[in-house]
């Protein structure tokens, strides 16, 4: 800094108007989506998102058409969260293990199933699945549901996975793809329930 030959003269050359036609809603929308990022899901949503259409279209469409659900939002804001995801297509559920319960599967199930009718993927990663679970599934999204993924399981096996498959072979269904680690202990048994 000792180079600078900075004077008051200089500085008064320095315009001290900004511009007042810039407005936020100005920026390209790659740069909104890198200062949205710094916000929780919670306060895009139920802050930022409807502050105005062009921001909820934003954050709807770009942001939350896949959304990968871990225990680091709590069950209640997670239930909260999914009123606002009309344009959810894919969901992963990330080690929620034990913790959630069959009412509360149900109860997220059907708040997706009201929001978001064009859910196509569900993918579970340390989920303990149960036939409970897989039955819900194929109520609230028997027409469009197209994928779902089950990981393995860290902690505990799955229990009854030919019994799980055989309720993903429901004829209401419109499930294509069906992805199951090798782990899970599937017989050829199950596999002809599902085909």
């Amino acid at each position: 800094f000792n180079n600078l030959n900075i004077n008051e003269n200089s500085l008064s050359s320095i315009p001290t108007t900004c511009d007042t036609n810039n407005n936020l809603l100005d920026l390209p929308p790659e740069l909104l989506l890198h200062i949205f990022s710094f916000l929780s899901p919670f306060q895009l949503l139920s802050g930022l998102a409807q502050t105005c259409r062009y921001f909820a279209n934003l954050i709807l469409t770009r942001v939350y058409s896949h959304l990968d659900l871990s225990k680091l939002i709590s069950i209640s804001d997670a239930t909260h969260l999914f009123s606002f995801l009309p344009y959810l297509r894919s969901i992963t559920f990330i080690d929620w293990e034990n913790e959630i319960s069959n009412l509360t599967w149900a109860i997220w199930f059907h708040q997706i199933s009201k929001t978001a009718p064009n859910l196509h993927k569900i993918r579970f990663q340390n989920v303990l699945i149960s036939p409970i679970l897989i039955s819900l599934i194929v109520e609230y999204f028997p027409h469009c549901l197209q994928t779902i993924i089950f990981d393995y399981q860290q902690q505990k096996p799955f229990e009854k996975f030919d019994l799980i498959l055989s309720l993903l072979a429901d004829k209401t269904s419109h499930l294509k793809n069906i992805t199951a680690s090798y782990q899970l202990g599937i017989t050829n048994f199950g596999i002809l329930q599902l085909v």
